[in-house]
């Protein structure tokens, strides 16, 4: 590099550019439920080991007369092969769930992921064909399990948030209630609704769905009871218990859900109530379709984080100076609570206490919490930004260094101010790169001979040049320049450089 060559560099803070609405990180990794699951607890978190679908099999595979299924994924390797070793024992088994062609509709502008989810819930199906009874509706989505429900004292029964699926039971954030008693007996009823009144199709071969004849119906004449709430074709306690809920709750209040829709009543109050000045905690999966009911609650005061496999769908608060709660597998959204086939759960204090102690370690093992207009420099990490359309990651914090090149300064005076024209932002790809500064750095050369130039007579102290009228003078160091500088005021002339090789110029 040239003895004349000026190294430069300039820093630009972005630290206070706020963010936006942002879904910004909260831990680095997932962590593991706070609350280890253990055979006696009220509630199971799931979770990598499978506590939760290993209770599920182990309840299976002790049946001795019935086993009633409802999920709207089936796909579980341990728990369908559980159903086929109790058919073989002359255990009745029935299945309850969603057809394919729903599920391919209901899934056709989601990922790769769940359109696989797709074909493995087919295969399941198809292996359980002949073997278990399975029935389906497009509008099938509780998730339960009830084991020998004519049996008092040994009926076994199983709530869960979480399709009877591999991922669901041991990757996502989900819950299971067991249930016993009038709730198991009640749970049943439901099945038996399902069953003989809103089922559509029955598989008997595999690869082949039949609608359910008429002989194949019965009309069920059912009371649920107000712990169980249920949304079918003739009842939607369920959407009335939220309604009830949300009207009810006194200082904080705890929701956990998949899919929240802004427009459905129950988003509707409880924004009310959040305005009102209810302390509130909302926990979700970071969706588009959940971003206009996430903006406005957060707008509104509430604490809204999410987790990228969330699926538990919760409510939990205090009435009447009592901790009261449901665990559903609604979604609050208009089918599942004003239509579908949906199971809730009204939670006893002890399972209040539980489902609590759980979502309280949330905050702390989940990815994002939603923020708007946060200041760069107060984020580090993956983000998911919202611009009202989408949202798109991007990774927040540290230095970006970016090298300019070289610049040619118009003249040696110039050299400390000469700056590039413009100073962009580096693109880094698919993924946005929102660093808390960017460090420029470039080079300025001084200017050289125009090609072309001339020697003139050469005076007795400088190297004089002409091109085009005008005069230049050839210095050979800077030191030289400082030499010539009166020099060339007196014959009106610019002082340029060798060139940047540290050899003349190509002039004559």
């Amino acid at each position: 590099m040239s003895t004349w060559a000026l190294e430069k560099k300039m820093i630009k803070p972005f630290r206070e550019n706020p963010l936006g609405i942002a879904w910004i990180p909260l831990a680095p990794q997932m962590g593991s439920p706070a609350v280890p699951p253990r055979r006696d607890a009220t509630i199971w978190p799931t979770e990598e080991t499978g506590f939760a679908r290993s209770m599920i099999v182990e309840a299976i595979r002790s049946s001795m007369e019935t086993v009633c299924l409802c999920s709207f994924l089936f796909y579980d390797q341990n728990i369908g092969n559980a159903l086929l070793e109790a058919s073989k024992r002359g255990v009745r088994c029935y299945v309850l769930t969603m057809s394919e062609q729903h599920l391919l509709k209901d899934l056709s502008q989601e990922s790769e992921f769940a359109k696989r989810q797709v074909e493995e819930h087919k295969a399941t199906l198809d292996a359980l064909a002949g073997r278990v009874l399975v029935r389906t509706a497009g509008h099938f989505h509780s998730k339960f399990v009830i084991v020998d429900p004519r049996s008092p004292g040994k009926t076994a029964a199983f709530l869960s948030t979480a399709n009877l699926a591999t991922e669901a039971l041991t990757r996502n954030v989900e819950v299971v209630i067991p249930l016993k008693g009038d709730l198991a007996k009640a749970l049943f009823e439901q099945f038996r609704i399902g069953f003989w009144q809103e089922s559509e199709h029955e598989l008997f071969r595999a690869g082949r769905l039949e609608p359910v004849s008429k002989s194949g119906r019965m009309e069920i004449k059912s009371v649920l009871p107000s712990d169980l709430p249920v949304t079918t074709q003739n009842m939607q306690t369920l959407r009335q218990s939220l309604l009830d809920f949300v009207e009810s709750a006194q200082d904080d209040f705890w929701m956990s859900i998949y899919n929240l829709d802004m427009k459905h009543e129950v988003t509707q109050n409880l924004l009310k109530r959040v305005k009102g000045g209810l302390r509130t905690h909302i926990f979700m999966r970071p969706r588009v379709k959940n971003m206009e009911a996430a903006v406005n609650l957060m707008r509104g005061g509430a604490d809204v984080y999410a987790h990228r496999y969330l699926h538990a769908k919760a409510m939990l608060g205090k009435m009447s100076g009592k901790m009261r709660g449901i665990v559903m597998t609604a979604n609050v959204e208009s089918r599942g609570l004003d239509t579908g086939f949906e199971t809730g759960v009204q939670l006893t204090p002890a399972q209040c206490e539980s489902l609590r102690t759980l979502m309280e370690s949330w905050p702390k093992t989940f990815h994002f919490r939603l923020t708007e207009n946060l200041p760069r420099g107060q984020v580090t990490g993956e983000c998911l930004l919202w611009d009202g359309r989408g949202l798109s990651p991007a990774i927040v914090g540290g230095t970006i260094e970016k090298d300019l090149g070289t610049i040619q300064a118009k003249s040696l005076d110039s050299m400390a101010e000469t700056e590039p024209k413009e100073f962009p932002i580096p693109d880094e790809g698919e993924v946005q790169s929102l660093p808390h500064e960017i460090v420029y750095r470039w080079t300025v050369l001084p200017p050289t001979l125009p090609k072309g130039a001339q020697r003139l007579k050469s005076e007795e102290d400088v190297d004089l040049f002409q091109h085009k009228g005008k005069k230049y003078i050839l210095a050979k160091s800077p030191d030289d320049a400082k030499r010539v500088t009166q020099r060339a005021k007196d014959l009106g002339a610019d002082i340029v450089a060798e060139s940047h090789d540290g050899k003349p110029s190509a002039a004559n």
